[in-house]
């Protein structure tokens, strides 16, 4: 096919033309704008109409029907019929297969629900069928009636599955492989939460949302993603020794599928809200094949919702194999340099032992804490503050106006001034941090009858408690879990608990990404 760009086509030899190139399209979309009921459209038809919308979209985009106002309408239908048998041809790959992928219950009747969503999406290719033939006659394309019977696309299947006897793969370090599918779908199942926006808003606003929030592009990467898991899964398990015995790995793998193909299917019906829908809903003279906010229901409340519900009953199924295969490991990492392990270290940390399903223990001196527990994480401040105040005591026994001075009494206005200049000096050698600029010593008084050891001693208690002094220490702890928690804990701890020396939030390295989500 060539043209010189410099010649222009009248309609009447173009729409001769199209009545030869579109011959099959018109005469499968004329069968289907026949059907009065979607009991015998199947995928045959189905599939056979993409193949042909497909086709005939890149001959009018080549012979710029997108610029074109007489030939544009028509090439909307064109392009609906290609969205729309491919989310068709999707649902009833879904329906057809979902028994098969012993997929783990949700809170809602999927297959039920999917049928619903098929009825309206075949009744609007119907409807679109119909649309097109009216135009094809008002641009005076011929087309064949009597190209195709119904019987042709029937979808007779045999009963049955055929044996299962081909030889198994032997995988090398295949648990490995298990692991690292299943964190990796605990990842993405971070980075998927914008699909829970449908449980955040009312109907009214599902509009709003496109394409700030669920945008094709944001969908497609997702699509990709979990496309990427299921063929990591049938290049290395899927034939192996270990799905074989370990039966929740093709339940992982039916999960994976299920959510990619709603997904694939979502990022059409995107394409085509983005792209189309506005184009039907403002300029479009014939009965529209769908209204928007049905079609942005249908998105939103079986496509997003699904997908995000059959992650979330997935999340069990990858933390089960993470378990089941973990590789048990210890590392020894330094306690948090702010304030311990207070609110936000405490917080990540939990967030990575829950996120990987583990379990994982720290332990300090003699006391074991549950890692998955930000509370039980707090406790261990009590075991560190007590070695900081005893390392503090050291430094100021050792302090030379303590040892000049010793137990003598001195005034109060003299013991303030000597509490001054020990600060200092304990600051200057790093034995002690300050937090606030502001930090004054006056509002503490010696009591009566306390020496200089004392009042020196109950001033860094008191302002280590009321968090405005920190004591300096290279106290360690050790985390004991498996070696995949521990290396994004190590990561952590490397990065300083997800805060600077002062408290101030950082940012954390990409494969810690999904803790500040």
């Amino acid at each position: 096919m060539h043209l010189q760009s410099s010649l222009e086509l009248d309609e009447e030899s173009f729409g001769y033309f199209l009545s030869n190139e579109m011959r099959e399209l018109l005469s499968l979309s004329y069968l289907l704008s026949q059907q009065t009921s979607i009991d015998n459209i199947h995928r045959p038809l189905i599939g056979k109409l993409h193949l042909e919308a497909t086709r005939c979209e890149e001959i009018m985009d080549y012979y710029g029907s997108k610029q074109n106002r007489y030939w544009y309408p028509f090439r909307q239908t064109i392009a609906v019929t290609k969205s729309f048998t491919t989310i068709a041809y999707n649902l009833l790959h879904i329906k057809k297969t979902a028994p098969l992928y012993n997929l783990r219950e949700v809170n809602v009747d999927f297959l039920s629900e999917t049928d619903n969503v098929l009825l309206i999406i075949l009744n609007s290719l119907i409807q679109n069928a119909s649309t097109m033939i009216k135009i094809a006659y008002k641009k005076k394309i011929t087309i064949d009636k009597s190209g195709y019977l119904i019987e042709r696309f029937a979808e007779l299947f045999p009963e049955g599955r055929l044996k299962n006897d081909r030889k198994r793969r032997k995988t090398r370090f295949p648990s490995r492989i298990a692991i690292n599918l299943a964190t990796s779908f605990l990842n993405l199942a971070e980075e998927s939460r914008i699909l829970k926006i449908y449980k955040k808003i009312s109907k009214r606003d599902y509009r709003s949302c496109i394409p700030e929030i669920i945008s094709e592009e944001h969908m497609r990467i997702l699509e990709n993603k979990f496309h990427n898991l299921q063929s990591i899964y049938d290049t290395h398990l899927q034939q192996s020794d270990i799905a074989q015995h370990d039966k929740s790995l093709p339940v992982l793998r039916g999960q994976v599928s299920v959510v990619y193909h709603l997904l694939e299917t979502a990022t059409v019906l995107v394409h085509y809200i983005e792209r189309h829908s506005s184009y039907f809903s403002r300029k479009w003279k014939y009965r529209r094949h769908i209204e928007e906010g049905q079609c942005m229901t249908v998105l939103m409340e079986y496509f997003i919702s699904n997908c995000d519900r059959f992650i979330v009953s997935s999340q069990e199924v990858c933390r089960t194999v993470l378990r089941q295969y973990s590789e048990p490991g210890t590392i020894t990492v330094n306690i948090p340099n702010y304030r311990g392990f207070h609110v936000r270290p405490s917080t990540l940390l939990s967030k990575i032992v829950l996120h990987y399903g583990g379990n994982v223990k720290m332990m300090l001196y003699d006391q074991v804490y549950d890692a998955s527990m930000p509370l039980e994480l707090f406790r261990a401040n009590e075991v560190i503050n007590s070695i900081k105040r005893q390392y503090a005591a050291k430094q100021i026994m050792d302090h030379q106006l303590i040892k000049k001075l010793k137990l003598n009494k001195v005034s109060s206005g003299e013991m303030k001034k000597k509490l001054r200049i020990i600060f200092l000096d304990l600051l200057q050698q790093k034995t002690l941090l300050i937090y606030e600029n502001t930090f004054s010593f006056e509002e503490l008084d010696p009591l009566d009858d306390e020496n200089l050891i004392d009042y020196v001693k109950r001033a860094i208690t008191t302002y280590l408690a009321l968090g405005k002094i920190d004591i300096a220490s290279d106290l360690t702890v050790t985390f004991t879990g498996d070696k995949r928690v521990l290396k994004d804990i190590k990561t952590l701890a490397e990065n300083g608990y997800g805060e600077d020396l002062f408290g101030n939030n950082i940012v954390l390295p990409s494969e810690l990404s999904y803790l500040r989500r």
